[in-house]
């Protein structure tokens, strides 16, 4: 199967980027890293929820609560939801409201399920 990535792939970002991602197995090639890592001239935060699926990104283990039918992740929905909603606000706060304070790479130091990468331009932080 061929990938057309169409306008994405041709797309250079000149403003921070979060990119957050399901814990995809090895077998799955994750398309978007490929799209997006080496197309921002700014901030890019390249992040990885660990035990996650991609509708843990989503209500749906709080509505579907067998993991085997909801295609969730063994990560429990209460601690992913958090994860994500403190990885947003942390990315916004920094990057919106321009609050120096705040990095969105520290919570990746606090909660050992999460991954990231951080890349100013072409090089990796």
């Amino acid at each position: 199967m061929e990938f057309n990535g169409g306008e994405m792939m041709d797309t250079i970002y000149h403003k921070p980027f979060l990119y957050i991602s399901a814990d995809w197995p090895i077998e799955h090639e994750d398309i978007n890293s490929h799209v997006y890592r080496h197309k921002s001239t700014d901030y890019f935060y390249e992040s990885k929820l660990l035990q996650s699926g991609h509708p843990n990104f989503m209500d749906i283990p709080f509505m579907i609560p067998l993991q085997s039918i909801a295609g969730t992740g063994s990560i429990d929905a209460t601690l992913g939801m958090k994860i994500t909603t403190q990885l947003v606000t942390s990315f916004f706060d920094r990057h919106v409201k321009n609050d120096e304070r705040k990095d969105p790479s520290s919570l990746a130091k606090e909660y050992e399920l999460l991954e990231m990468k951080v890349y100013k331009g072409d090089s990796i932080r």
